[in-house]
Order: C-alpha cells, then sequence, then structure tokens
C-alpha cells in the first residue's frame, strides 16, 4: 500500500507470529531421553572446592583463495590455560598457524557422480599438533555444495581436535578441564577418528571434556527458540546467581555430549548450550556437575561479557583471521603466482570465482 513503511509491517508481521503457539517444552529433536523445562528443573551452580585447571580451545581460518576446484586458506589454533580467572603458563608453543588447500578430483563415471577431494597443510614453524593430510582426504556426492561450503575450514576443524588431544595428553591431568568452542558433535567424514582420539586421551588422564557454544539453534516442540524459552521460564522464578538445567542425553546422531542450558553470571544477558561428553557426565554426581560448572562460572565474571568464559574470549581473539589480515595473505599468494608462471594457473582458476567481488568494487 502507498505510503506503507515496509519495514516497520514486516516486523510487525514477523512479531505477531513469533511464539503464538504453547506446547510441550522439550528440545524438538533428541536420540535420547529429553528433559521437560519446567522450573523445578533448575539447579544451582554451588560454590565449592577448589577450582579447577581448564584448558579453552578455539580455532579461526579464512578462505584467501577459491576457484570451483580448489578453495585455500589460513587456519589458527590456540589454546589458554586458566584455574578460575587465573591464566596460566603453557608448557609449549599454544599456536599453530598453518596454510591448507582442499583440491577437487574429477567426478567419477560412475556411482552417481562421487568425487574425491584431497588436503594439504603447510604449517609456519612449529608444527605440532597437525592432523594427518590422508586422514582428511575423502569423496562427496555433493562436491560443489562441498567446495562452496564445508571445505574452507576443514583443515582448522581438524586441527582444533588435533590440538586439543595434545593438550589433554601434555598439559592436563586427572580432574582438568577441557573446554571446546561449539558442541561435542563429529560434522565432517573422518572427523570421529580424531574427536575419538580426544576422548581416549582425555580419559587416560582423568580430564573432563566440554564444549560450550555461542549459538543455539535448537527449538522445542512448542516452536520456539529452546532457549528464549527457559529464560522465560526462569523469569520471575526464586532462581540462584548461576544455574544450569538438563535438556537432553543427546541431541543428533553425531552428538557426544549430555547437554545443558547453562548462566554463569547474575549479570549475564545470556544463556549458553552446554555439553559434557556423556560417558563422563553419566559417571558424574550432581557435586561433580557442580564443581566444573563452578569452575567455568568462576571464569566468567569478566566486564566485557559477564557469563561467558574468559577463557574461550581469550582463544578467540588469538586464534581468529581476521578480516584485515585476509588482503595481506591474498596478495602475497597472488604476487608469487604472478611473478611465477609455473603458478600462473591458479590465477586463471580463481578467476572464473572472481566477477562477484569485481563488480563489488566497481559498484
Amino acid at each position: 500500500m502507498p505510503g506503507t513503511d515496509p519495514m516497520r509491517a514486516m516486523a510487525g508481521d514477523l512479531a505477531g507470529r513469533l511464539g503464538g503457539s504453547r506446547g510441550t517444552d522439550r528440545v524438538l529433536r533428541g536420540a535420547g531421553k529429553r528433559y521437560e523445562i519446567t522450573r523445578d528443573g533448575f539447579r544451582e551452580i554451588a560454590a565449592g572446592g577448589d577450582l579447577r585447571r581448564m584448558a579453552f580451545v578455539d580455532g579461526g581460518n579464512a578462505v584467501i583463495s577459491e576457484s570451483p576446484v580448489f578453495v585455500a586458506a589460513v587456519n589458527r589454533v590456540y589454546y589458554a590455560l586458566f584455574r578460575g580467572a587465573e591464566k596460566l603458563r603453557p608448557r609449549a608453543a599454544n599456536r599453530l598457524q598453518f596454510l591448507s588447500y582442499v583440491l577437487a578430483g574429477a567426478a567419477g563415471s560412475s556411482g552417481g557422480g562421487t568425487a574425491e577431494y584431497a588436503v594439504r597443510l603447510f604449517p609456519y614453524g612449529d608444527a605440532g599438533g597437525l592432523p594427518r593430510e590422508d586422514d582428511m582426504a575423502a569423496s562427496t556426492d555433493r562436491i560443489e555444495q562441498f567446495m562452496e561450503g564445508e571445505a574452507g575450514s576443514l583443515a582448522r576443524r581438524f586441527a582444533e581436535l588435533s590440538v586439543a588431544a595434545r593438550v589433554a595428553r601434555d598439559e592436563l591431568g586427572k580432574g582438568d578441564m577441557l573446554v571446546l568452542d561449539g558442541s561435542l558433535r563429529d560434522r565432517l567424514k573422518g572427523e570421529k577418528k580424531y574427536a575419538d582420539d580426544l576422548y581416549r586421551a582425555a580419559a587416560d588422564r582423568g580430564v573432563v571434556v566440554c564444549g560450550l557454544a555461542k549459538t543455539s539453534r535448537l527449538v522445542t516442540e512448542s516452536g520456539d527458540p529452546l532457549l528464549a524459552r527457559i529464560l522465560e521460564i526462569s523469569e520471575g522464578a526464586a532462581l540462584p546467581p548461576a544455574w544450569y538445567i538438563r535438556v537432553a542425553e543427546k541431541i543428533s546422531p553425531g552428538g557426544r555430549g549430555f547437554v545443558m542450558a547453562v548462566k554463569l553470571h547474575p549479570r549475564s544477558r545470556f544463556l549458553f548450550r552446554f555439553e559434557i561428553l556423556r560417558e563422563q557426565y553419566e559417571q558424574m554426581g550432581e557435586a561433580e556437575i557442580s564443581s566444573v560448572l563452578h569452575s567455568l562460572a568462576a571464569n566468567s565474571g569478566d566486564a566485557s561479557m559477564p557469563g561467558y568464559p574468559y577463557g574461550l574470549i581469550d582463544a578467540d581473539r588469538f586464534a581468529k583471521v581476521r578480516s584485515g589480515e585476509i588482503p595481506a595473505f591474498r596478495a602475497e599468494l597472488g604476487a608469487r603466482a604472478s611473478s611465477d608462471r609455473s603458478l600462473s594457473r591458479i590465477l586463471r582458476y580463481e578467476a572464473m570465482q572472481s566477477a562477484h567481488d569485481w563488480l563489488n568494487r566497481v559498484t
């Protein structure tokens, strides 16, 4: 209609359709027991006992060159050690940086067009924690989607798990915690081997493996965002400053963690999805679960983001590949390819992907 504000109209229509239904407050899907979200389900994260040592592991990556058949990226993995809010000194180098590329082969004439892909890694300095290239090579029947999506972060994801296993073996001991950024879920082909290696190393050393996710797309059976619904149920209840509530034993077939929602600081604006490796969680009593979460809460009081572990803030800062760094990597690769005719094919292949970027520049 003439004179209508489209943004206001859209926002009003969308808001009117959100939260209209009310049904069962359980997570929508799950491969194990799912817990009803009620006020009786909230548990205090109680202070008590010694704070545990914690290692926080995170990784970052950015694509620096791509074509329909290859994706080249710069990757970083970093870990930080803490006891409560105290940062500890690691025994070894705690930052791994490397270049990688994923190269797609030709699709086979049979098997529905399945194509193999290879992965190569090129470390800067110490290569401790790098995964094996052959372990990442695999095949897929959706090679175009894979090259446009998962290929850019594949090497970084494997390296995170490889570094985490090394940290569990070399830095941590009985009762310590290893906290990964994200959920405890195998997503990529071949990833289970590295996840299993991490979990074996942790079990051998008595290390508790956890995952904390910044974002969650989980919804309830009623269609509400799960964490938003938990927050609604908690409002007005006489709850302790820091608490947790059980969500599900297992969310997806590849999920390895027992899933909870946690509030780690009284001034936190956010709830987070938190997981403990399921076989470890099943051996814990209430006191040990609270001890794990108390150690995490003691690390979550930084003024920059109360309620989010500072160890993950620190790991993110040193692992992230910032947007301002990417042009330098691209320029270096372009300069090498331009000055050496044997490398010029990289530029020709890359040009097949660059028309969109060129249009952005000229407009």
